[in-house]
């Protein structure tokens, strides 16, 4: 009996360390499982903002070299020396910024004019130029990474027009991918392989420019543009190329048919690396090929470090542990004196204890009055936020009653003043008189309607009502309408009829108005064209509850502060602004006061064409 606890104890140490070391090493695989998560965010958005700078300088030399009435009438004219001469030394300059080319079409797609070879002009670019062929037949620009006869490139094609705004042609201006991988290490210090699919290459370059390509270390089903192979890949290619034949080609195979973006791990002479592949498609939405980018990383060792660290340590606790244990067994016989010892004072000490515990109950109902004190001050001071709140809503009230009204008291003001002075001329007749008068009554109408809303939304008497959500809706829409007009912004409404519920109408529409100037005010600080200023509103019925929507195209809430955004005094304004109330009082009077729930989060979504992202607000309330 006493050898089977010894065996007992050896077969627990080896549970527990083989346990802990799995618990290390899969700690270890999601940290560089989420690395590797955090480099693909990192290259595709490094990626997308090198295309963005590209596209905003081709947008620039578009408009402020190209698309002007000199350059136009000598391409409309047929003139390619006066036009090649005018455009030269612009040309020059934009080459130095990495610029590639300036090319010219005719409407039935032959080059006209090619800055960077003048003299090769009336090739028809049909059959191979698919930007070309888009643009002259639908007359819009195209932009994306396009395989030429020689190398590929990014381009951007707008089409030419005349004075009278008749078609004329087009032009290309294009930048090369090594510029693409030149930007790349410069800004992000990482090194970078294009490689591009063989058939592709095969199929539409000219025999003679095979020389720009090379076979690809990544696979045997691409090629390297040579251009493109960053100076510190090519020193180590022979090594770079063993590795992959032996380690990588047959783990990336399966990756690389997938045509999405992913990475590796691996350790090339003695570093640490991410490899990540960033898939590219061609300007018709094919795939094409990938960058490769090569990254150097230190926190790959620092994992490999920890888990030998935790492990070692780790082995060492338990070891001692488990040597602890098998002491206590040696010692259990003189430990139990030692504990019946323990147990006598226990019991003095409980006798202790009882005499404390009177105190304490003492103590106890005293605590229960400070607390009953404690809970009025914070329902106190809940009171006092929800009337700070309500007076902030009430500062923007007051501005939008003085937007309201200004253009029904001017239209009254213009009848009352037409019907003296045609009164005064003696001209003033019977129909005149009802019109001026019916305007008069009809904005008087519209100004009372005003005070009433305005009026039921500041009354402070809470009352449980049966009412439509739809209608409380419109109610604040019609407050700040006038709020709605100076900040061009554009509603959305997407009701659905007849949903009602028994709840607190007023506080229902502070609570919508708070999300609603939210919206209003990021909208106004993030974006600057105002078709893009929208606000959507939807209610629908789900279940047994009636479900408010409101959705903006501001851009959405960064991630790191989504989860604070319903707590007090928090804001993302500048302190004049905002008094972070708004949104915290809402979350108060949705979930405490109508028992329902709110929850915002980001959202992407279409709509007009377009993609946009914002933050949406959802209100659920009970149908009762």
């Amino acid at each position: 009996m006493k050898n089977l606890k010894y065996i007992y104890l050896s077969l627990a140490f080896v549970i527990v360390q083989g346990l802990t070391w799995y618990s290390v090493n899969q700690y270890t695989k999601s940290k560089i499982e989420s690395l590797k998560n955090h480099e693909l965010t990192i290259i595709q958005a490094q990626y997308d903002s090198i295309i963005s700078t590209f596209e905003n300088l081709a947008n620039t030399v578009f408009n402020g070299y190209i698309n002007k009435p000199h350059i136009i009438k000598n391409f409309n004219n047929e003139n390619r020396q006066n036009l090649y001469t005018l455009l030269k030394e612009d040309y020059k300059y934009l080459q130095s910024m990495d610029f590639k080319q300036i090319h010219f079409h005719t409407k039935e797609n032959r080059s006209f004019l090619r800055m960077h070879s003048p003299n090769k002009f009336g090739d028809d670019l049909t059959d191979f130029r698919y930007s070309v062929k888009y643009v002259n037949s639908t007359k819009k620009t195209i932009a994306g990474l396009e395989m030429g006869r020689i190398i590929p490139g990014f381009r951007f094609v707008y089409p030419i027009f005349d004075n009278n705004n008749q078609h004329k042609g087009s032009v290309e201006t294009s930048f090369a991918i090594a510029s693409f991988t030149k930007n790349l290490k410069r800004l992000y210090n990482v090194r970078t392989n294009f490689i591009i699919r063989k058939d592709i290459v095969k199929s539409e370059i000219f025999t003679s420019s095979s020389k720009h390509y090379s076979k690809s270390i990544e696979s045997d089903g691409y090629l390297s543009l040579k251009q493109s192979v960053d100076s510190k890949i090519l020193k180590n290619i022979k090594s770079l190329e063993k590795h992959y034949n032996l380690n990588l080609k047959d783990k990336i195979k399966h990756n690389l048919q997938s045509n999405k973006l992913f990475n590796i791990i691996t350790q090339i002479n003695g570093f640490h690396k991410i490899i990540t592949f960033l898939p590219v498609d061609d300007i018709e939405q094919n795939h094409i090929g990938y960058f490769v980018v090569y990254k150097n990383s230190d926190q790959l060792e620092e994992y490999t470090q920890e888990t030998i660290t935790k492990s070692i340590i780790s082995s060492i606790i338990i070891i001692s542990l488990f040597l602890l244990l098998y002491k206590e067994l040696r010692y259990k016989d003189s430990l139990k004196h030692e504990v019946n010892e323990k147990t006598k004072k226990l019991q003095e000490t409980t006798v202790l204890l009882e005499e404390q515990t009177s105190e304490l109950e003492e103590m106890n109902e005293s605590l229960e009055t400070r607390i009953s004190i404690e809970v009025e001050k914070n329902a106190k001071q809940e009171r006092e936020l929800f009337q700070q709140s309500k007076q902030a809503a009430l500062g923007d009230m007051i501005g939008n009653i003085a937007h309201q009204w200004r253009q029904p008291l001017s239209a009254i003001s213009t009848s009352a003043s037409a019907m003296k002075l045609t009164h005064m001329a003696g001209i003033l007749n019977d129909e005149d008189l009802i019109n001026y008068s019916d305007a008069i009554v009809n904005n008087s109408k519209y100004l009372s309607q005003t005070i009433d809303d305005f009026r039921d939304f500041i009354k402070s008497d809470k009352r449980i009502i049966r009412f439509d959500i739809n209608h409380a809706i419109n109610k604040c829409l019609a407050i700040v309408n006038s709020s709605i007009n100076n900040h061009n912004l554009h509603i959305e409404l997407d009701l659905t009829q007849d949903i009602f519920i028994n709840n607190y109408e007023n506080e229902l529409q502070q609570s919508i108005i708070n999300i609603f100037s939210n919206a209003k005010d990021i909208l106004k600080e993030r974006i600057s064209n105002s078709d893009d200023r929208i606000v959507f509103i939807k209610t629908y019925q789900e279940d047994n509850e009636a479900v408010i929507s409101i959705k903006d195209t501001a851009g959405g809430i960064d991630e790191n502060i989504i989860e604070k955004i319903f707590e007090p005094y928090f804001t993302t304004k500048h302190q004049a602004q905002g008094t972070g109330l708004g949104l915290y009082m809402t979350h108060q009077i949705i979930c405490d006061s109508m028992k329902g729930a709110i929850n915002v989060e980001n959202e992407t979504f279409d709509y007009n064409k377009h993609t946009y992202t914002g933050a949406n607000f959802t209100i659920r309330l009970k149908i009762l």
